[in-house]
């Protein structure tokens, strides 16, 4: 570049993980700083203070928030006519004047439910569900979903997308477009620009990590209109998310059964079949329930997707029930339910489980005691528990 690097200082505060690369790229920031700025006409040296970052149009969501020293949002921008009473947000094109999340404004919680079975479908319309997620192993499945939902109930019905999506399958993307549903579980980075640009709802899935408000508002720019807490976050941290940005952009699953590792490897294909690929395997999957037994006789569920890839779930299910008073007082008001494979019943029983706790007619200790009685395995509090993380 021309340039030598004379001093380097550096000031941590708490135990901070910075990878080298974050240091290459405020050095090349400076570089183009002081390259931008050209020779003062005394002929003094240029400086640059890499410590407050130019404004970027390639990244406006620099300009959105204002932090502390503790890293939590203090002011968001003015309006446009730098009104500093009716301030809002310049996310996604859209103003949102007094947001719903203020303190002292209340506001229902919004119970959505992912489903992985038609019969899951069908359960959760009967049971007034007011928004649900498909997530089927063959996606074929999901036109009839849609449309069977449009014309015998009111939920809203959005489709889960791949959580990996590789050159040349944006087939799968025309699908669930040609399925005509009320929106999209984005759940990788090539369906964000693909279904927002098509003016559809988008929810970002956990895949997305979404675990700071700056990732948050990214994403938030990009079109995704609500946005699920990654799952590494502990209670603790997910408070702090909450309260480091608007807790209306974001779905917390307060109920699951973990996903622990997703795979290029079939399980299927290698050990029930002679086959390499769903041309040649016959697709045992669809005909098969398959479990992986630990090491302490823990049988954990196996699903395979679209794309041949599978997902070990946990075989106990984790829940937040015992946060919810906090999460309440935090502004949260969308949790979501993940089925996994429960029948209709299953499905009856934990929504009406959940909607007691959100209507205030149980306590987040008494559905935890509730749920570790009706199930044969227990629940846990997953990676929610303080020391999990």
């Amino acid at each position: 570049t021309g340039f030598t690097l004379a001093t380097l200082e550096s000031a941590v505060e708490g135990e901070v993980m910075l990878p080298l690369s974050e240091l290459n790229r405020l050095r090349r920031e400076l570089v183009e700083r002081i390259q931008a700025a050209g020779p003062a006409a005394d002929g003094s040296t240029a400086t640059a203070d890499a410590s407050a970052p130019a404004a970027s149009p390639e990244r406006p969501w620099r300009e959105i928030f204002r932090f502390d020293d503790t890293g939590r949002i203090v002011q968001k921008n003015a309006d446009a006519e730098g009104n500093p009473e009716t301030q809002s947000y310049a996310l996604c094109g859209q103003e949102e004047r007094n947001p719903a999340w203020l303190p002292g404004q209340d506001r229902a919680f919004e119970l959505s439910v992912l489903c992985r079975t038609l019969e899951q479908v069908e359960v959760c319309a009967a049971e007034g569900v007011a928004v649900a997620y498909a997530d089927f192993e063959d996606v074929r499945g999901y036109a009839d979903a849609v449309k069977q939902v449009r014309d015998t109930s009111a939920m809203r019905l959005l489709l889960a997308t791949p959580r990996i999506q590789k050159p040349g399958e944006q087939g799968f993307f025309k699908l669930i477009e040609r399925a005509n549903p009320h929106g999209v579980l984005v759940r990788n980075l090539g369906a964000v620009p693909w279904f927002t640009h098509r003016g559809m709802e988008t929810v970002g899935d956990f895949s997305l990590n979404v675990a700071n408000p700056l990732t948050a508002a990214f994403f938030r720019e990009q079109g995704l209109e609500v946005l699920t807490v990654s799952y590494d976050l502990n209670i603790a941290q997910v408070l702090d998310l909450l309260a480091a940005a608007p807790p209306e952009w974001f779905e917390l699953t307060l109920h699951q059964h973990m996903p622990m590792f997703h795979m290029e490897h079939c399980v299927f294909a290698a050990f029930m079949s002679q086959g390499k690929t769903f041309l040649d395997c016959g697709r045992p999957c669809e005909s098969h329930s398959v479990k992986l037994r630990d090491r302490v006789g823990m049988e954990h569920p196996l699903k395979a997707d679209v794309g041949c890839r599978n997902t070990l779930f946990n075989s106990q299910a984790q829940t937040g029930a015992r946060y919810f008073t906090q999460l309440r007082a935090a502004g949260l008001r969308r949790c979501r339910i993940e089925l996994l494979e429960e029948d209709a019943e299953g499905v009856r029983r934990l929504l009406r489980t959940y909607r007691a706790l959100l209507e205030g007619h149980a306590e987040g200790a008494d559905l935890w005691r509730s749920l570790r009685a009706q199930s044969k395995l227990g629940v846990t509090l997953g990676t929610l528990e303080e020391h999990a993380v």
